[in-house]
């Protein structure tokens, strides 16, 4: 539990620097008790909970979405300007493209 802690004091004070300079983070995290508390004693109103997306309707219809966007991809350079709703999501795509590859 020591380093769970921890690791929520350290993307405390980096989302804290963020909310310092304008932006308007969410924290994306796990429906637990203690992680909830621990954002919120900083100060954090605005989650985004990983338990909300995990039913079977939400992964069938991510799954449609993320098929739809990798028809559009025919070639490294695409998958690299690949976006999301505005978002380039390109390259955080690519090292998960390349695991599922190397199987």
């Amino acid at each position: 539990m020591g380093n769970f802690f921890a690791g929520i004091q350290q993307e405390g004070m980096l989302v804290k620097a963020l909310e310092l300079r304008g932006c308007e983070p969410y924290i994306v995290s796990d429906k637990f008790r203690l992680a909830s508390l621990g954002y919120r004693v900083f100060g954090f109103k605005r989650f985004v909970w990983f338990d909300d997306y995990r039913d079977s309707h939400a992964r069938s219809l991510a799954a449609t979405e993320a098929r739809g966007l990798l028809a559009k991809v025919g070639s490294l350079r695409d998958l690299l300007a690949l976006r999301y709703q505005g978002i380039g999501v390109g390259r955080y795509a690519l090292p998960r493209a390349r695991v599922l590859t190397l199987r």
